[in-house]
Formats: structure tokens, C-alpha cells, sequence
């Protein structure tokens, strides 16, 4: 099973590929375009992650609590406690 699962992805990615390769010879500012996308959802998606580090409460819900997180000092002791 792991080897049809391997050689579909295989053969989908080079589909993509020459795909991809034949769109951006018709038009080629699309290659540009894809990567000014590809920047901007990176950037978005990384300021998303930080901003959910720094509000914290992820040791909580690892262990599955059901507290809400950003309650201030608690977080910091919940999180002292769970490296124990």
C-alpha cells in the first residue's frame, strides 16, 4: 500500500510540475505571481504562529485542559508545573 501511495504522489507531483512548467510559458507572470502568493501566505501564517506563541496556552492544550489560555502569571506557572 506505502508503494502505490508513493508512486501516486510521485506522479502527481511531476503532472504538477509539467503543468505548471506549460501554464507559465503562456503566461509568464504567473511564476511571479505564485511566489509573491507563496511570500505573503508564509507571512501571514508566520505572524498568525506568533502571535499565538506569545499569547501562550499551548503546554494546556497538549494535555488537553480545557482552560482558557492568557490568564497572566497562571500560564507561566502551568507551564513551570508541566516540565516537572
Amino acid at each position: 500500500m506505502v508503494l502505490v501511495c508513493a508512486l501516486s504522489d510521485a506522479a502527481l507531483i511531476a503532472v504538477g510540475v509539467v503543468g505548471f512548467g506549460a501554464a507559465s510559458k503562456a503566461a509568464p507572470w504567473l511564476g511571479e505571481a505564485v511566489r509573491l502568493g507563496g511570500v505573503a501566505f508564509l507571512v501571514v501564517y508566520g505572524a498568525l504562529r506568533f502571535r499565538a506563541a506569545a499569547r501562550g496556552g499551548g503546554a494546556s492544550a497538549i494535555r488537553g485542559d480545557s482552560g482558557a489560555a492568557g490568564s497572566g502569571s497562571d500560564d507561566l506557572t502551568f507551564i513551570l508545573k508541566a516540565e516537572d
